[in-house]
């Protein structure tokens, strides 16, 4: 799936649940600050790697794949991270950003800073 088509489906997705409606950008962009938090979270637990890879058939070939995903992907590092991703998708979806330009002018930018960007971390 290419970015500008992962954009649409996530804005569309949130769109039809209703995850816009009557929210300003603050509260939304909470919503991408929660699911950092939870995955900081899932790294203090030890769920830093989800088990999708390992159970990836059983997945794929399972009739209920909700359980399946609540069993093994849920509440992990990766699934955490990838719904800070998807809202962030929404957002440009929402917005009509043009993410993957702006991720590109951002990473050219990026290679010309300095080592940590000048910061002592």
């Amino acid at each position: 799936m290419q970015i500008k088509e992962a954009i649409q489906k996530a804005y569309s997705n949130a769109e039809r649940q209703g995850f816009y409606k009557d929210r300003h950008i603050d509260s939304i962009l909470f919503d991408v600050q929660d699911e950092i938090s939870e995955a900081r979270k899932a790294t203090q637990q030890n769920c830093a790697t989800s088990l999708f890879e390992m159970f990836q058939s059983d997945i794929d070939s399972c009739r209920d794949f909700a359980e399946s995903f609540e069993e093994y992907v849920k509440n992990s590092f990766e699934d955490e991270i990838t719904d800070a991703v998807i809202i962030l998708f929404g957002i440009a979806g929402k917005y009509n950003i043009d993410l993957e330009r702006h991720i590109e002018l951002k990473m050219q930018y990026n290679a010309t800073r300095e080592y940590k960007h000048g910061k002592k971390y």
